[in-house]
């Protein structure tokens, strides 16, 4: 499987998938996981992933407090953990999308 620049998930003809209706959860690190229930999907089909919340450094699927010590750590690093914008510094821009994450939690 393999994504594009928007995201999208592609099932290449090599993987042999029953068409039907699946549950997808959607993870990767620093991340709020996502889950799209009751997905219908058939062969050689692409699949539009959720969007993902950024912040969540600890991996316990909430933005806190947690994650802003992680996050403190690493400040004025290059630490690609805690460099939520990708600019290679971990700043108060990085620091500002945390907060506008703040309290949210995954599924």
């Amino acid at each position: 499987m393999s994504t594009d620049a928007s995201g999208n998930l592609t099932f290449p003809p090599s993987i042999v998938l029953s068409a039907g209706n699946y549950d997808i959860l959607t993870a990767t690190n620093g991340y709020l996981k996502k889950k799209q229930l009751n997905v219908a999907l058939a062969s050689n089909t692409t699949l539009a992933l959720a969007q993902l919340t950024a912040g969540d450094f600890n991996s316990d699927n909430a933005v806190n407090s947690l994650d802003w010590s992680v996050m403190n750590a690493q400040w004025f690093s290059n630490n690609t953990q805690s460099d939520i914008n990708g600019d290679t510094i971990v700043n108060s821009l990085d620091f500002s999308y945390l907060n506008s994450n703040w309290n949210k939690v995954g599924d």
